[in-house]
């Protein structure tokens, strides 16, 4: 398992990112997808991840965000790695666009709704009681004033019961939202991450929690420095492809969280390449006979 994974950092990192650890793990994982161990909160809070303790889970975190936002990968499902950024003390690992809140999504769900305005003739009835002296003339002003104020009392109760259903209703949405935002894993290094960080490194420490899709076919596959790459590789462009492979039989749109992920199908003359890009990559490929 080692060694795959050396060879496959080797194809997948150019000599000119080498000195950069995000451009380094982003140009290995983004795009990748991996299948989970546990259930991600649906929130872009994420889990979070002792890296100087192995990879060790801050359990009361996770457990408060699991019951606080549901979960939007289940355990047994996969995801694409969609974004990874590395921070002074922090690599976040973003999965299927990163969690709910990662781009100024919408939170708050509180009623809003204000109280119904007097009428002319309530404000002029309030002066009216005041000044009138005569005792029956000022009772049935009061009962008009009365009479009022209950139909004003009667729309703000309207108007409650309309704003808290409306409540209900977008909460109802942004959890919908929630589900449907991905997740991310958060590796934290007390003394700051390793400027000689690797993506073996942050595999090692999200082991427990993530499949990773290294095998020996990927191995293969990769361009290695030195030697020419095959007719199709992770990381050629559409265009690319497309010179190396001719135009594609068909192709097909789908979103994945917030990315677009284009399927295009080769045909050769004794094969047939599945292949799937984003923003123009090739994130993965499989081959088989016709």
């Amino acid at each position: 398992m080692g060694m795959i994974l050396s060879i496959l950092v080797m194809g997948f990192v150019s000599p000119s990112l080498q000195s950069s650890p995000e451009l380094r793990l982003r140009e290995f994982f983004e795009g990748m997808r991996v299948t989970l161990k546990i259930e991600m909160p649906a929130t872009s809070d994420g889990v979070d991840l002792s890296a100087d303790a192995g990879g060790s889970l801050d359990l009361d975190n996770y457990s408060r965000r699991i019951r606080r936002s549901g979960v939007a990968i289940r355990a047994g499902e996969s995801a694409l790695v969609t974004k990874i950024r590395v921070k002074e003390k922090l690599i976040e690992f973003q999965l299927g666009g990163g969690g709910y809140g990662t781009w100024g999504d919408e939170s708050d769900t509180a009623p809003t709704v204000a109280s119904a305005d007097k009428s002319p003739r309530e404000k002029e009835l309030e002066q009216a009681v005041k000044r009138e002296t005569n005792a029956a003339r000022k009772r049935a002003l009061e009962r008009e004033l009365e009479s009022l104020r209950a139909e004003r009392r009667y729309r703000d109760d309207q108007n409650k019961a309309i704003a808290a259903a409306a409540a209900e209703a977008k909460k109802a949405r942004i959890q919908e939202a929630r589900l449907q935002a991905g997740s991310r894993f958060n590796l934290r290094y007390a003394q700051g991450v390793p400027a000689t960080i690797s993506a073996e490194d942050v595999m090692v420490r999200l082991a427990q929690y993530v499949d990773f899709p290294a095998t020996g076919a990927d191995a293969a596959t990769a361009p290695v420095p030195g030697r020419q790459p095959g007719p199709v590789w992770k990381g050629m462009t559409v265009g690319q492809a497309e010179a190396a492979l001719g135009a594609p039989a068909q192709v097909s749109e789908r979103m994945e969280g917030k990315l677009k992920v284009v399927t295009m199908i080769f045909v050769r003359v004794d094969q047939r390449i599945h292949a799937e890009f984003v923003e123009d990559v090739l994130i993965r490929y499989t081959v088989s006979s016709r």
